[in-house]
């Protein structure tokens, strides 16, 4: 198998502040960085090296897919409740 072929699953978990994970759809933002543009570098949900997504029950996934060039891929998964960033969240 061609490593190019593989891609993961980035998973990120909203919990409120009692660590009860959020009923309520949050957008939550994915983002590569330090990351070569493609091909050579990863992207996220085809979308490059931005890109978001609702959670359910909690939970919000995106797809990271393979370059060309393998290495260690340094990103942030986080969300915030209005236009000001509120709060990160490292994964």
């Amino acid at each position: 198998m061609d490593f190019r072929e593989v891609s993961s699953t980035l998973t990120a978990k909203v919990r409120d502040i009692n660590g009860n994970r959020v009923e309520s759809a949050v957008r939550v933002v994915f983002e590569l960085f330090n990351e070569p543009d493609e091909p050579w570098g990863c992207n996220i949900n085809n979308h490059g090296k931005i890109d978001s997504t609702l959670t359910a029950q909690g939970v919000a996934t995106a797809t990271l897919n393979p370059g060309h060039r393998i290495m260690t891929h340094l990103l942030k998964a986080y969300t915030w409740r209005d236009e000001r960033p509120q709060r990160h969240y490292l994964v």
